[in-house]
């Protein structure tokens, strides 16, 4: 069973309204509006508004992970889904890998802005992370259900967005639990370019193929490696089976 944990930011510098904050706050209330669940008897953990500080969110992951391994069964697909806002753009964006580097162009809400401090000391500045979901899949169903544009980055940036994109995917690498925990970030446009009811309608279409794009059989989706998709070790037959898999969120997600 797919658990989705989801987190967005309220306001900072120059964000007087994040739609994020809007989207964590709501996107339950949404999908059960809508009258169709969440494919492969996906459910949301839990939905929680940050503040934008990297100290803050350092604790809530940890605090986060525990509760996780606590409640969540040990056979769970655990998707970290974190929401933030970019305000230059004009679409949804997936991005796929997060870089080992923190130079924050503000003071965080936290009274901290560092410059080119590393993420994890123990790795070089310039290295990445990148996540194991299937980006290019995703950003594809999504944006086909709804008629909109959905894409694939390789840079998160380097604020409190692509700080806790690394905290997260360091932490579902290193988790050593019998559960699978897999994480990905979102960035959504400011609400000048999608009110708030497109900002859920298209953070729930994203969340639909996520669900869909995990592969029981295999107990993992498809690798990542810097933003190309490779088949897991396996084959022919799962690769078939993930494209089923995706073609029939096409049609699960059409509202």
């Amino acid at each position: 069973m797919v658990y989705f944990v989801l987190t967005g930011f309220g306001d900072f510098a120059g964000v007087h309204e994040n739609p994020t904050e809007h989207i964590v706050k709501n996107i339950e209330d949404y999908i059960r509006s809508r009258k169709k669940d969440l494919p492969e008897e996906a459910e949301i953990f839990s939905s929680t508004p940050l503040k934008v500080s990297a100290t803050l969110v350092n604790d809530w992951l940890a605090q986060a992970a525990e509760r996780v391994q606590r409640e969540a069964p040990s056979t769970a697909e655990v998707l970290w889904v974190h929401f933030g806002v970019d305000v230059n753009a004009s679409h949804f964006k997936i991005e796929a890998r997060a870089k080992n580097e923190a130079t924050f162009r503000v003071e965080d809400q936290g009274g901290w802005q560092p410059h080119q401090a590393p993420i994890n000391p123990e790795q070089p500045l310039n290295s990445w992370l990148s996540t194991d979901l299937p980006v290019s899949a995703i950003a594809a169903a999504a944006g086909h259900t709804q008629g909109q544009q959905v894409a694939v980055s390789q840079d998160a940036g380097l604020f409190v967005c692509n700080w806790i994109y690394y905290k997260s995917l360091q932490q579902s690498q290193q988790q050593d639990s019998k559960q699978k925990w897999h994480s990905i970030f979102v960035h959504v446009p400011p609400l000048e370019m999608a009110d708030p009811e497109q900002q859920l309608r298209m953070a729930a279409a994203i969340l639909d193929s996520m669900a869909a794009s995990v592969t029981p059989v295999q107990g993992q989706p498809v690798q990542l490696v810097l933003g190309q998709e490779v088949e897991p070790a396996g084959s022919h037959a799962a690769r078939h089976k993930s494209s089923r898999r995706m073609l029939s969120c096409f049609s699960w997600c059409q509202s």
